[in-house]
This record gives structure tokens, C-alpha cells and sequence, in this order.
């Protein structure tokens, strides 16, 4: 055999060996490889009594006994435990089968109280900073479910509502049901929030907290509670892990029209749920992901973006907002909030009048009734005058007899 030959049988199987090798490294050990096939997770399990989490977008801690723990989907909450919900991040959890709660980015919530029971369970949160959106089932008379927010205690029985604080005060915002509240330990005249209102509690005026119509802001952020579903507690029957990711990473994820992450989510679904995701980034093309949960199918999706072609790009840029586009649209909704706030102004206006009104005629009734007594009064004086006189004459005609 020629050397040629040979040497060239000899570069060959040695490549092939080499191809082979690469093959079981990517295979065994190369993490990437086959990336986009789902990947298999173990289940969840929960405890029906649990307060835990069951959605994460970005980054959410647990602070525990002054230790930072990353939480992870399934974690349960104690009673003391500080749940930390950072910049560009949303949480999601369950109160065991009694409700379900979010997190808005950059939120701090404190579980002041959880008291499991058989039958009864007393639950209280604290809202330190940022905001909540609830959803309370119908609870018995023995269950106890109370939200606090910078002295404002609000107990619910049943209902759907948000809870924001903030550095001017607290908003208590009612998607349905009704919200009774008291600050710093006292009620007052209003304590009662009901469907569609909403109330503000100052810092500086704590007195002076009034009832009204449900902004437009907080409608939208309470609107949020549509995509919050109850999981099942029921013995047996474990909820189903679902993990996205994007490539390229920062994509946006969208479940049934909601945006509900960016690069990353991981989430808790009851089996036979049905999820339709949808995955977008500038200069993609976008990409969609039906998922019907069954029993079992805990895994890991991998969402991979193509390149968009030329003209799509282009038209891209021409639905890119200007700045000015940016300014109008803000202005405009500063019109809207300016408007709302007009109209409470207004109406809070209106009402003063009316008291102003309904004093003024209950001022010009004293005066009328001022005007009766002093007439009687004087009809009482001229009576006693006529009254002497007729003693007068009666002792002077008995002094003649």
C-alpha cells in the first residue's frame, strides 16, 4: 500500500475518532446539546396547609432568619419570612386553598402571621414596599385573613383587590367584593371599600381618607388578577413544573396575551390546564408554544428565536415609538389622571357645598327659631306685666273690703 495511502487511511480514522468523541462529549456532557428538546424535571409536591410559591419571573429571594435564600417555584413560606421581589421581577404564590397573591417588581412582603389548622387558618401579610394584587376565596367565620400596609389594616372575607405602598401613603384598590379597614387602630367614617373603588391614605393626613371610583391606573394593574390561577391542593395530585427560556436570552413571554416575563419564567399549572405562550423580541421573528399539561410532564422549553429577514427588520423600525410619540403618549396620560383626579375634586367640592348648604339652612332655621323664642319671650314678658297689674288690683280691692 502506498505511504500516501495510508497516511491518508491513518488522518481519516483519526478524524473519525475525533467526530466520535466530540459526539459523546456533546452527548454526556455538553449541556447545550439538544437544548431545545424539552428537558425533564422532577415534581413538585406541596402541601395543601403550604403558603408557597408558584410562579417566578427574574430574580425573588426568601429572608429567612437573616439568611438570603433564592426562591424557587414550590418553596413554602413560614411565618416570619421576608419575600424580596427585585427590579424587573414578578412572584407569584398561594395561600394554601384559601387564595392566591403577585408580586409586582421591586415588592417586600413580610408574613406577619400563619397559623395552619385543620379547619381554620389565620393569615396576615404585610406590604413593606412595592405591590400586591390578591385573590381571596370566601372564607368561614373562624378564618382570618388581614393585609397591613404602613398602619392600615385591611380585612377581607372574600374578594379581589390590590395593595400598593408607597412613599406618600397606601392605595387600596377593589377588583370585587368589599375591603373593611381601619388606620392606626381607629375606623372611620368610610371603612368600607366595595366593587370598582378605591381609597388613599395619606402619610401626612390620616384622617382624611375618602372613597372613590377606581382609577384607570389601578384598574389596569388590578386587570393582572385574570392571570392568576388557584392550584389544586388536593391529596395526591401534584401541580406540573413548567420552565421557559429564550435564545437569544432577554426575549419577552407572553402567556394567553399576558406579558409575564423576560428571558426566563418558571411556574406551577394544574394538570389539563391548557397554555399558550408566545415569545417576542425586536428583530426576531416571533415564536408561540401550545402546551396541554398532563400528569407528569414537568420539563424545561427552550424557545429559539430565528433572525427576522430584511423587511421585516424595516418594518420594525418604522413601529418604533419617537420620542415625541413617547411624550404624547405620556401626556395624554397625564390628561387622563389629571382629568380623574379634576373629577374627584370636584365631586369632594360638590359635597363640601352641599354641607356648606344644609348648614347654612339649618343656621337660618335657629335664626328663625331664635326669632320664635324671643317673640314668645316677649309675649311671656307683656302676660307676667298684665298679670301684675291684675294682682294689683285684685289686692287693692280686697284692702278696701
Amino acid at each position: 500500500m502506498p505511504k500516501a495511502v495510508k497516511y491518508g487511511l491513518i488522518l481519516l480514522a483519526g478524524a473519525a475518532f475525533a467526530l466520535i468523541l466530540l459526539g459523546l462529549y456533546s452527548w454526556f456532557i455538553d449541556p447545550y446539546d439538544g437544548y431545545g428538546e424539552p428537558e425533564d424535571l422532577p415534581p413538585v409536591k406541596i402541601s395543601g396547609k403550604d403558603v408557597f410559591i408558584t410562579g417566578i419571573s427574574g430574580e425573588v429571594y426568601i429572608i429567612r432568619n437573616d439568611r438570603i435564600i433564592n426562591a424557587d417555584i414550590g418553596d413554602p413560606l413560614k411565618e416570619g419570612d421576608v419575600l424580596k421581589v427585585v427590579d424587573q421581577s414578578y412572584c407569584q404564590i398561594q395561600f394554601s386553598d384559601r387564595g392566591t397573591a403577585g408580586l409586582d417588581s421591586n415588592t417586600v412582603m413580610l408574613m406577619k402571621k400563619l397559623v395552619n389548622a385543620q379547619k381554620d387558618m389565620q393569615i396576615r401579610t404585610e406590604v413593606l414596599m412595592g405591590s400586591m394584587l390578591y385573590r381571596v376565596n370566601h372564607l368561614t367565620e373562624t378564618d382570618e385573613f388581614k393585609v397591613e400596609a404602613d398602619g392600615v389594616l385591611y380585612d377581607v372575607k372574600g374578594t379581589e383587590f390590590l395593595v400598593s405602598s408607597t412613599a406618600d401613603g397606601t392605595l387600596l384598590a377593589v377588583e370585587e367584593g368589599l375591603v373593611h379597614y381601619t388606620v392606626d387602630g381607629e375606623e372611620y367614617d368610610e371603612p368600607l371599600v366595595a366593587t370598582g373603588e378605591q381609597v388613599f391614605i395619606t402619610k401626612d393626613d390620616r384622617s382624611d381618607a375618602k372613597v372613590y371610583p377606581m382609577g384607570e391606573s389601578a384598574a389596569l394593574r388590578v386587570e393582572n388578577l385574570k392571570g392568576i390561577d388557584q392550584l389544586s391542593t388536593d391529596s395526591g395530585s401534584w401541580p406540573v413544573t413548567v420552565v421557559l427560556e429564550t435564545s437569544p436570552v432577554g426575549a419577552d413571554i407572553y402567556l394567553d396575551g399576558r406579558k409575564i416575563a423576560t428571558g426566563l419564567f418558571s411556574g406551577l399549572f394544574n394538570v389539563g390546564s391548557e397554555l399558550d405562550f408566545l415569545v417576542r423580541k425586536r428583530g426576531y421573528v416571533d415564536e408561540t408554544l401550545h402546551l396541554v399539561i398532563s400528569q407528569g410532564d414537568d420539563k424545561i422549553y427552550l424557545v429559539e428565536l430565528e433572525p427576522a429577514d430584511l423587511e421585516t427588520t424595516m418594518d420594525e423600525s418604522g413601529s418604533v415609538e419617537s420620542f415625541e410619540g413617547i411624550l404624547e403618549r405620556m401626556r395624554q396620560q397625564y390628561t387622563i389622571e389629571l382629568e380623574e383626579a379634576q373629577t374627584r375634586f370636584d365631586r369632594e367640592i360638590s359635597r363640601k357645598n352641599s354641607e356648606i348648604n344644609s348648614l347654612a339652612e339649618e343656621k337660618t332655621q335657629l335664626s328663625r327659631d331664635k326669632k320664635d323664642l324671643e317673640d314668645q319671650m316677649e309675649q311671656k314678658q307683656e302676660e307676667v306685666v298684665e298679670l301684675r297689674k291684675l294682682m294689683t288690683q285684685i289686692q287693692e280691692l280686697s284692702n278696701q273690703e
